[in-house]
């Protein structure tokens, strides 16, 4: 298994995440990793395609604030590859 996560967290699944993909099923809809730290597994399951969707939880605030800027991060960066950039987009659909 890879270990794709940035953080490494006290308690980590990392470690742990070939026994966890073991009990879940097939591919599904979303996974809700509810003590998320380092979101080793969570990043994985994405990672491995074995669902559409993730839901980070975590009880620090300051954490769940990382991942948030990390996701904010990416969107910005790929906005920034569109040929057009989002208020361009934006306001032809206004004068249109």
């Amino acid at each position: 298994m890879k270990f794709i996560s940035p953080l490494i967290w006290p308690g980590g699944k990392a470690k742990h995440f070939d026994k966890i993909k073991s009990f879940l099923p097939g591919n599904f809809d979303m996974f809700i990793d509810l003590f998320c730290g380092g979101a080793s597994v969570g990043l994985n399951v994405l990672d491995q395609n074995l669902c559409n969707q993730v839901i980070f939880n975590d009880l620090h605030t300051e954490l769940i604030s990382f991942w948030q800027e990390g996701i904010h991060l990416i969107e910005l960066n790929y906005l920034k590859t569109l040929a057009y950039p989002i208020c361009h987009v934006r306001a032809i659909k206004i004068i249109i």
